[in-house]
């Protein structure tokens, strides 16, 4: 779907992507190329800087022509970057592309014409995942039946690349919560799902991430615990929760790693 399927009576809905990046010279450039590209052109990007000291800045300083606001700052971490970056969007939906990620040529004309046929707050959707140690590619589609009530879907929905939320329901939601460091777009889910279930689904992956980073670790199990607590998750849940999140880092620590990356990311399928 590209712009020119729209009616010229109809306004084209505003959509803000926000890339947070430091240190990102060797993936900034690819990441930013995958929005250039994108099919629909009514976008606002936004890129983020931590006050990078490889090179990224340059890079982002090359290709500012195309970028609608960029800045090079210290934060206090991830979320906090993102946070600003909401502060900063005049989209009317606002989706995250974390540097390393990249987005498919078409997957914001979808969003867009979606909007057109129906009113949602939030959308999910399947991805692919990059796994740099095989070079492989998989599906991960989103968990079914995601809500607040059902506690053992509380986990995040889907990749973080296939969710556009509307700009007033993100702020009405508070935004990120930057007293979480690693999972605090699991709070924000969370907190989302218990306020709204209007939610429009990709049928296809919105584009790719690779596998890496803090995710997976034992601080991350520790935060998602908290996080748990703050929602009012039933606490022997939040402790089973925990200890399944325990035994698969351990798991991950003990075999080798391409045996198991092999396994897990194979069971994507």
């Amino acid at each position: 779907m590209t712009t020119e399927n729209y009616s010229a009576q109809e306004p084209l809905p505003l959509v803000t992507i926000i890339t947070v990046v430091k240190n990102g010279k060797d993936y900034i450039q690819e990441t930013m190329n995958s929005v250039f590209d994108q099919d629909y052109k009514n976008i606002e990007y936004i890129v983020l800087d931590g006050n990078s000291d490889d090179g990224t800045i340059e890079i982002i300083k090359t290709n500012q022509q195309y970028i609608s606001y960029w800045q090079s700052e210290p934060d206090s971490g991830i979320y906090n970057a993102m946070n600003k970056g909401i502060q900063l969007s005049t989209g009317l939906y606002i989706g995250f592309l974390n540097a390393s990620d990249l987005l498919y040529p078409d997957a914001v004309s979808r969003l867009a014409f979606a909007h057109k046929e129906s009113f949602f707050q939030y959308t999910l959707g399947p991805v692919h995942i990059k796994n740099p140690a095989l070079d492989q590619i998989s599906t991960l589609k989103p968990k079914k039946g995601f809500t607040s009530k059902r506690y053992k879907n509380i986990e995040m929905p889907a990749g973080h690349l296939s969710i556009f939320m509307r700009a007033d329901f993100i702020k009405s939601l508070g935004m990120f919560d930057e007293q979480f460091k690693l999972s605090a777009d699991l709070d924000l889910m969370i907190r989302a799902i218990k306020k709204s279930t209007d939610i429009w689904h990709f049928q296809d992956p919105v584009g790719i991430f690779k596998l890496g980073g803090v995710s997976g670790s034992y601080g991350t199990a520790i935060e998602n615990f908290y996080i748990m607590k703050k929602n009012k998750i039933p606490f022997i849940y939040c402790l089973y929760l925990f200890a399944k999140n325990f035994i698969g880092i351990s798991l991950r620590l003990l075999i080798p790693a391409r045996i198991l990356q092999h396994i897990v990311f194979t069971s994507k399928d």
